[in-house]
């Protein structure tokens, strides 16, 4: 027995069929000098067969366990939003919290026995509004002062929040290992607000705020910090008295936020209040029936920040440095204090076109809408950037400037090959290419790829054969009526021109002009020129030299354009048809796909004679005959 033959395990091996295998080359190496081996290892249900399996399955699992753990220390490879937070606690980076909607209304009210007293809307005045999803309630975050002309009290440019005004307090004890928790998940930290009382010495109570630059703080800095700990909850925490200032033991800390429900929130533009009444109860004056007038409907809710933005921003918001110099800078710093955006661009003035140095331009695309609101513009610039960037550079934020795709596919499809029906994978199609746009396509600086759309409705189903599949490109303005403008609009792509004298590659929606009715744009030879129908429905050349258009480079120009009035709600559409089919976007330039753009026609190609054509909840049966001499015939 002293001479055994052993082989070496495969400690590589983390696969439990590997494993298993591992140990059987093992055992079958495992013989004496006199033939002694051990048997039945490779025959299934046999004891030592079994006692394979679970030497197997312990080391499976052990490796899976300590593989899991390994990524956990990583943020680029973690899983657990616990783990995220943790590691980008190590790089200073907070993730942010749910966001609640935010809109700016006036207040008024009629008084008549005030004498003139100003009336104060404290914190935490209530607001409800209607919308899909329910009703909600808004609240001020701070107070505001109603203020008197005659007998009518009004006050402007009030910012509420949706959600539930809350609080809790806390004793502070240094001898005591405390934790400040706020106990909601569904917390704004934007909104938090904390008063330290010292009720010992009966001061008023000292306003502490979120500490935001290490560098400026000293031992009498009332300042708090903020983190997130287990259970998607944040914890509020001091100063040691050398970085921000220490409350001192027996101070009341009132810690007061507000409880928000997300995005849910956004759209709101119609608020009522309880009515309001004059804190001096002396003048028995009130309660009075108030009238609100929404200046800047509800935006900006957004959900909880997620684990892919944690890996994303934490290490840039640590090579940021908070500080706004170069390009990279103002995104992260944007995408890190408003959580709200979708997608930001950032280019240098001398970038821009024209050239305008010494400006930054920034455009937003949120993730609400199409465009920030000029509260949310304000607030960027002024508490975001302003204290962060070079002072000699000029922040600028400009809207996207979308090019809206539009793609018409028809799929042939087999209905032998898959079990779904036509409307129902049309259905599927829809959806998915929406997604698809949604996540591959529409972000700043990407590209749209022809071919990647090809093979994800191909992909879909396998009950789909092939695809045909257009793309346009449109761009949408607002012309004034009665008043001539020019209008410019650079869809920065070639547009297709094959030869002199094609026509179809400019079209547009339809308008008014002239007194002429239905009009439409059209290109002919580098010439936009506007088509129309007179009052007895014949059609007619209006403007023969409307504008023009290059070819090359993509811009579409109308010089003189003074229409009557336009179609669909005053936006005129003009579409292109682009010469390649990928798209390339430049500078804010942003590609952007909606149901309403988007056509898709189900053809059902399971015989070669018959197919069934479906579209947008209607069908079409079409037969036809292949061969030479055939015939077709279609019915509706």
């Amino acid at each position: 027995m002293s001479n055994i033959n052993t082989k070496r395990l495969k400690v590589t091996e983390l696969d439990f069929d590997l494993i298993k295998e591992s140990f059987k080359n093992y055992l079958k190496g495992n013989v004496t000098d006199d033939g002694f081996s051990f048997t039945d290892y490779d025959f299934e249900g046999s004891g030592l067969s079994v006692l394979m399996d679970l030497l197997a399955y312990n080391t499976h699992y052990n490796a899976f366990y300590t593989n899991m753990i390994s990524n956990e220390m990583f943020l680029d490879t973690t899983t657990l939003r616990e783990s995220a937070v943790s590691i980008a606690k190590q790089l200073g980076y907070t993730p942010a919290s749910i966001r609640g909607s935010k809109a700016t209304v006036s207040i008024s009210f009629t008084a008549t026995n005030l004498g003139g007293q100003p009336v104060p809307i404290p914190k935490g005045t209530m607001f409800t509004t209607e919308l899909d999803e329910g009703t909600y309630g808004f609240v001020t975050t701070q107070s505001y002062t109603a203020l008197p002309s005659g007998d009518v009290y009004t006050v402007s440019d009030v910012e509420i929040t949706e959600g539930l005004y809350t609080s809790v307090q806390y004793s502070f004890n240094s001898q005591l290992n405390q934790n400040f928790m706020i106990p909601n998940k569904n917390v704004d930290t934007s909104t938090i607000t904390i008063l330290v009382t010292d009720v010992i010495s009966g001061t008023s109570g000292t306003v502490y705020t979120l500490a935001e630059d290490y560098a400026a703080l000293d031992g009498n800095s009332p300042v708090f910090f903020l983190q997130e700990v287990s259970d998607e909850l944040y914890e509020v925490y001091f100063g040691d008295g050398n970085v921000g200032k220490k409350p001192a033991d027996g101070n009341i800390i009132d810690i007061s936020y507000v409880i928000s429900n997300g995005d849910v929130g956004n759209g709101a533009s119609i608020f009522t209040s309880d009515p309001i009444s004059s804190p001096d109860t002396s003048l028995n004056a009130g309660p009075f029936s108030t009238t609100i007038t929404t200046q800047t409907s509800s935006a900006g809710g957004a959900s909880r920040e997620s684990i892919d933005s944690i890996k994303y921003l934490a290490p840039r918001n640590y090579e940021a440095q908070n500080r706004a110099v170069t390009t990279d800078d103002y995104k992260t710093r944007i995408m890190t204090d408003y959580p709200q955006v979708d997608a930001v661009a950032c280019w240098g003035g001398e970038e821009n076109d024209p050239p305008n140095y010494g400006k930054v331009y920034v455009s937003i695309k949120p993730k609400s809408g199409y465009v920030v609101t000029e509260t949310d513009r304000d607030y960027i610039k002024k508490e975001i950037l302003k204290s962060r960037n070079i002072a000699t550079v000029e922040p600028i934020i400009v809207d996207p400037d979308y090019l809206y795709l539009g793609v018409d596919s028809t799929i042939k499809w087999d209905s032998r090959l898959t079990s779904l029906t036509s409307e129902t994978l049309r259905a599927g199609v829809t959806n998915e290419i929406l997604a698809w746009a949604q996540n591959n396509v529409e972000k700043f600086e990407t590209y749209f790829r022809y071919t990647a759309l090809l093979r994800e409705i191909d992909n879909y189903d396998q009950g789909i054969l092939n695809n045909i599949t257009n793309v346009t490109v449109k761009k949408k303005i607002s012309p004034s009526i009665g008043e001539t403008h020019k209008y410019t609009m650079k869809f920065s792509n070639a547009i297709h021109y094959p030869h002199k004298g094609h026509q179809g590659a400019v079209t547009s929606s339809t308008f008014t002009y002239a007194g002429y009715t239905s009009c439409r744009l059209s290109d002919l030879d580098g010439v936009i020129q506007i088509n129309g129908f007179t009052s007895k429905g014949e059609s007619a050349l209006i403007d023969a030299a409307a504008g023009t258009v290059d070819y090359v480079t993509g811009d579409v120009v109308l010089s003189a354009f003074n229409p009557d009035a336009v179609d669909n709600s005053g936006v005129l559409s003009v579409t292109i048809k682009p010469d390649v089919n990928d798209i390339v976007p430049k500078t804010n330039q942003l590609i952007t796909l909606s149901g309403d753009d988007l056509n898709v026609v189900m053809v059902n190609d399971s015989s070669p004679s018959v197919g069934t054509q479906y579209t947008a909840g209607t069908s079409r049966v079409v037969s036809t005959t292949s061969g030479s001499g055939g015939t077709g015939t279609g019915s509706y």
